[in-house]
């Protein structure tokens, strides 16, 4: 119930599950031995010595790992082409909306809005990040553990699994873990009763600045939740993150970046970066502005496939831009 007011636009109905497109894409990344021969040249890492065990990278998902034609438009190019979200031959059908168009030389059923309100949300695409999931697949081959964390709720990170599995491949077994909307709630409020008593004094700090926020993904929340020591590092677009970590002096444990570029070679940058701090080659800066998009990035490396764009039917019911709840 806690999560109801934050969905947008207001009223905001998921669809029934079975009604969702449950096609499988991109079964297996074919892009993945593109990093394993970069960082093997640039950083010497191998994956003999495992040089991450025993720790692990937070990931934020929509606008970090996964971008969307809403957040993305003037970049998205058209929309229309990854087919229906929905199996409309399941649903409900308006007869008179229906005889409107076979009047107009249109034979196509057309599904009843009433019984399926979800149909009023804008079309909404989304596409993962180029680059991101190959290069976290290697990371976490090089020990590296891997965790989720998002202000999605649980039924749209599954829809996201069903239909890429090797998403869902990264963020499971011992070295992956997922947090959902739901359970951010659950620790944004604990953390409001245990202020005094968490033993992390720059996440105390963090709750402290901004209490029952689902964008204050802090170490102690993601190890209470997860059961990990913490994490080393956080990747996440967030203004709102950026600014309280900042405040409380956690910017050691974020890498802010930048919610945009769905077509270009920035997440080997971002790739790139992490592997760079998680080695201690890069210091933790201020974090005024995310990390730039630069030139040598500016398009999708040869050997790194460019991922599918679907529609996505969760997107507006079951993803939360507020922070607040």
């Amino acid at each position: 119930m806690l999560l109801t007011g934050l969905r947008r636009p207001s009223g905001g109905v998921a669809s029934d599950r079975y009604l969702c497109n449950q096609e499988i894409l991109w079964n297996v990344f074919p892009g993945r031995h593109y990093f394993s021969n970069r960082w093997s040249i640039n950083f010497g890492l191998s994956k003999v010595n495992l040089p991450f065990a025993g720790r692990w990278l937070a990931l934020d998902l929509d606008d970090t790992l996964l971008l969307g034609s809403f957040t993305c438009a003037d970049d998205w190019g058209d929309l229309g082409g990854a087919g229906s979200g929905f199996v409309k031959g399941s649903m409900a059908v308006d007869w008179w909306a229906s005889l409107r168009r076979w009047l107009r030389g249109s034979p196509e059923l057309v599904p009843c809005k009433h019984r399926h309100p979800y149909l009023n949300h804008p079309l909404v695409e989304v596409a993962f990040r180029p680059a991101l999931l190959e290069g976290l697949a290697e990371l976490k081959a090089l020990g590296l553990g891997l965790v989720l964390v998002t202000a999605s709720a649980r039924q749209r990170v599954d829809y996201l699994c069903l239909r890429f599995p090797f998403f869902g491949e990264l963020f499971r077994g011992p070295l992956g873990h997922v947090i959902t909307a739901e359970d951010m709630v659950e620790l944004q409020l604990e953390a409001v009763q245990l202020a005094d008593t968490i033993d992390d004094p720059a996440s105390a700090a963090a709750h402290r600045l901004r209490p029952r926020s689902l964008a204050v993904k802090t170490p102690w929340a993601v190890s209470r939740a997860c059961g990990i020591p913490s994490y080393d590092l956080l990747i996440d677009d967030s203004k709102t993150t950026a600014e309280v970590f900042d405040q409380a002096g956690l910017n050691d444990r974020l890498l802010y970046i930048e919610g945009r570029h769905p077509w270009s070679g920035y997440g080997v940058g971002i790739l790139d970066a992490a592997v760079r701090r998680l080695l201690g080659e890069i210091p933790a800066d201020g974090h005024g502005a995310p990390l730039p998009c630069l030139r040598e990035w500016q398009e999708v490396p040869a050997g790194i496939p460019v991922p599918p764009k679907i529609e996505d039917p969760l997107y507006f019911p079951l993803l939360h831009y507020s922070d607040q709840f």
